[in-house]
This record gives C-alpha cells, structure tokens and sequence, in this order.
C-alpha cells in the first residue's frame, strides 16, 4: 500500500541518517569551526570581546556536537533544554548589551552552514533514490532543532533581562551606558548610585577601526572630558 512504502521510505531515510551522523561524529569541530569563521564575518559583536567570543566557541561547539548526536539518535525527542554552553552565551549577550536579534540571526546563519554541510556529505553516501527524502528530512530535523533552541532563547532573554535590569549591578550597568552615550542626567544622582565621583575630569579613549581592517588605527588625540562640562582640550 502508498502509505506503507511511504512510511518505509521515511524509515530508511532515517537509518542513512544514522549512520551519516556516525561516519562523521569526530568531525564536528570542522562544521563547528565553518559556523565560527562565517559568524565572525557576519556578526563580529559577538568577537569583540574575549570574553564573548570564548562563550560563542563553546556554543557553536557545543551545538554542533549535540545535533550530530541527536541525528545519529533520530528521531530522538529533542531536549527543550540549552546546552551549558549555549546558556553562558545567552547571559553574555545580556551583560553585554547584544541584542536579542542578533544571537538568534547566529543560530540562523549556523542553521543554513549545517544544512549544507551535512547535505554534501549526504550526497556522498545517500542513493539517487533516496537522496530527495532524506535531504528533506535532514532539512526537517536541523530546522526544529534550531526553532527549539531560539523559542527557549527568547524565554530565558526575556526573563535574565528583567532580572538584569532589575538588580543593582543592572542599573549601574544602564546608567554608566547613558553617561557614555552623552545622554544629558543627574550627575550628583548617577555619582550617588555610581559610587564615583563624576564632575572631576575623566580621560577615556575611543578606538574604532574602519571598515575593512584588521587592526586598530593609532590614536591622534586624547580628550578629557567632564559629565558637567563637556569635553575639553588635552
């Protein structure tokens, strides 16, 4: 009967799969390494600080070993639950002020890396005749592992942000942004909250390299500058 065959096909897509995912098991670090390269290019907020950048490695890495696993186990049920890894990453994106949009166009741009990644080496293994079924069905699974992850990323976003925000080192957090911004305030307010002393003369340096290079312009001025009064000449 059609049904059956259809159900026997899935199955056998299924299987090949398996033993895809197995084959390549010690081969993670390479997609998760292609992941990295591609996001460093596309997202480099996530790399300009070390501290970021190890908790997106380990995230990266940490979900591409936990879908090969979950592949060479399909259709295993799929844990609702982040990887450690990932979690670290979700609270340094917060601490950091990255916005949410940006950590869920990472998963997006890994979800289109590992689709084809795993394709080639699908088309390598998987017969004519199968190839069409299994590679819809390795479309399947990538694509609801990614969903399952950005709907319990926007939960935890949402919930650590209020936490965050809520807490003292949060609002310290949020007013020290304004101060840089130059967004006009209390400042004997912000220097109670702070802690700190603000209408003496601070020295801060800016460095923002232009587009396209790869390391950092040197420094043609230094500027002092006062919350009350504004900047003055060194």
């Amino acid at each position: 009967m059609p049904a059956r065959g259809a159900r026997a096909a899935k199955a056998q897509a299924v299987q090949l799969l398996r033993q895809l995912a197995v084959e390549h098991e010690h081969s993670q670090p390479e997609l998760a390494n292609a992941i990295l390269d591609r996001l460093r290019e596309s997202l480099p907020e996530f790399f300009a600080d070390e501290d970021v950048a190890y908790d997106m490695q380990g995230a990266v890495r940490a979900n591409a070993d936990r879908f090969g696993h979950l592949l060479s186990h399909a259709p295993a049920r799929m844990s609702k639950q982040l990887p450690v890894e990932a979690a670290d990453l979700l609270q340094s994106t917060i601490q950091h002020g990255i916005p949410l949009i940006s950590l869920l166009e990472a998963y997006r741009t890994a979800q289109g890396l590992a689709l084809e990644w795993w394709q080639s080496r699908l088309e390598q293994h998987a017969p004519p005749a199968l190839l069409p079924l299994a590679a819809r069905t390795l479309g399947e699974l990538i694509l609801t592992y990614v969903d399952t992850a950005a709907a319990q990323i926007r939960a935890s976003y949402e919930e650590q942000r209020r936490t965050l925000d809520n807490s003292p080192e949060g609002r310290r957090a949020h007013l020290i942004r304004r101060l840089l911004a130059g967004e006009p305030l209390d400042i004997d307010a912000a220097a109670r909250t702070l802690n700190h002393p603000l209408t003496a003369y601070h020295i801060a340096l800016v460095l923002a390299p232009e587009m396209g290079r790869r390391t950092l312009p040197s420094p043609t001025c230094w500027t002092r500058y006062s919350p009350r009064s504004g900047p003055c000449e060194p």
